[in-house]
């Protein structure tokens, strides 16, 4: 830790300039619990459907966590998304991805995110990244009815909803 720390200094003395993430992080990887892997195994979704409607899995594993696991598989590494407000709705932004992970996804996020599209020319993001834990059936299917009327917008758009647990 200490050498990234002076190279950090090193490099913004050379490149004062530089938009970079000179830092680093500290993960700590933790051994599932014999509880959880219990559940798994005993798992029947004729009768254990609401298993997971009960436990807030966000919550459990931390918004943080998520997205940094996706910014990493997405190829982004550890960089800093962009975080809009739609209608009181946090949404994280990186160049071709929209990450939506919070619960409560209401008509006027919806819309507003939809008018974000329609009218910001810079604002394109090809993947709508969705924690399917946080969404109900029926927000996800109006989300999808929405996101395809984007294709017959001015701007052509066609976004993949992608929903990721």
């Amino acid at each position: 830790m200490e050498r990234i720390r002076k190279t950090a200094k090193i490099l913004r003395a050379a490149h004062p300039e530089t938009q970079a993430d000179l830092g680093f992080r500290h993960y700590t990887l933790s051994d599932v619990s014999e509880d959880t892997l219990d559940k798994l195994d005993a798992f029947d979704p004729t009768r254990d459907a609401d298993m997971f409607v009960k436990d807030n899995w966000l919550a459990k594993f931390g918004k943080e966590t998520v997205l940094a696991t996706w910014l990493v598989r997405d190829h982004y590494g550890f960089a800093k998304p962009e975080v809009l407000d739609f209608a009181g709705y946090p949404a994280y932004f990186m160049q071709h991805h929209l990450y939506l992970l919070d619960e409560g996804l209401s008509e006027e996020a919806m819309e507003a995110l939809l008018v974000r599209y329609e009218t910001d020319g810079t604002f394109n993001p090809e993947n709508l990244v969705l924690f399917g834990y946080s969404f109900t059936f029926d927000e996800r299917a109006s989300l999808d009815i929405n996101v395809r009327r984007l294709k017959d917008t001015g701007k052509s758009l066609a976004v993949h909803i992608d929903v990721r647990y």
